[in-house]
């Protein structure tokens, strides 16, 4: 096989390629595809329990929006020290008086136990309460509200987090096998290598390299992507002929980055150069 031609392809299935790459690539693979599997299903299952925790420490949270309370507005009609008060906090327990018209149009006066920091609330002064429907009262705020819909949030983003895993894991599997449908083979030589870092230092993963490139093609733009560290240390260096191989000409890494001189093989990511050169060569 010469430098300049692709390595030679083997039937894969489902239409796809099959195309050799080296053990060490395909373990470190193997191993980034398994943990973003397992982070998945992590996330996925957190996006299932977080409500039954909600509901479990805090359940006013929800009474309301499922309709299993109804909100009134109580005037405070007394207000004294509560004989019983919390003994680990600062927070100091009030009795307090309370009327108010239910949506019958009965008044309904009650006394309940308020356990708030600051001060009590004054006489004929206004607060939000709750109501079940045993006739249940509790001082309502809006703060259920605002964590009901954060919870909501959180399970979006953890089922959507979970959903980009899980692809972003079947995706390396297909790199780990070497299976591209089509394969693509474009020609570029590096022009330069740093190391990607993260605005707080923390590594997560093997270590990434942004190379730049300019393709062999005269007048063809150039660009840079990025490659993932190999366990055996192994870099492009500047001037290298490398081979991107890539099946999605629209979209972005993975994708699979060779050098032909001695057939190792990378892990690239980032924008996909393969729209840059035109017409790709295909192996």
């Amino acid at each position: 096989m010469s430098e300049a031609d692709p390595p030679s392809d083997s039937p894969g299935t489902s239409g796809g390629t099959a195309v050799e790459i080296d053990a060490s690539l395909r373990r470190q693979i193997a191993r980034w595809a398994t943990g973003r599997r397992w982070g998945a299903a992590v996330l996925a299952v957190m996006a299932i329990f977080l409500p039954l925790v909600v509901a479990l420490a805090a359940p006013r949270v929800y009474e309301q929006p499922l309709g299993m309370t109804t909100a009134a507005s109580a005037t405070v009609t007394s207000v004294r020290l509560h004989d019983d008060q919390p003994r680990r906090h600062r927070n100091t327990a009030w009795e307090v008086g309370l009327r108010w018209i239910d949506p019958a149009g009965e008044t309904k006066t009650r006394v309940e136990r308020l356990v708030r920091r600051d001060d009590p609330p004054a006489v004929g002064e206004v607060l939000p309460i709750a109501i079940t429907r045993e006739g249940q009262v509790s001082f309502e705020t809006d703060q259920g509200s605002w964590v009901l819909l954060l919870t909501v949030i959180a399970m979006v983003v953890l089922f959507v987090a979970g959903a980009v895993a899980f692809w972003m894991s079947a995706a390396r599997s297909l790199m780990r096998r070497g299976k591209l449908d089509p394969p693509r083979a474009v020609p570029v030589v590096t022009t330069g290598r740093s190391e990607l870092t993260t605005k707080w230092k923390l590594q997560f993963g093997p270590r990434q390299y942004s190379l730049g490139y300019r393709p062999e093609q005269s007048g063809a733009p150039g660009g840079s992507f990025a490659v993932d560290g190999r366990d055996d240390g192994r870099l492009p260096e500047v001037g290298d002929r490398l081979q991107v191989w890539t099946s999605r000409p629209n979209g972005r890494g993975p994708f699979l980055v060779r050098r032909p001189a001695d057939d190792t093989w990378w892990l690239g990511g980032g924008p996909d150069p393969v729209p840059a050169f035109g017409p790709p060569s295909r192996g």
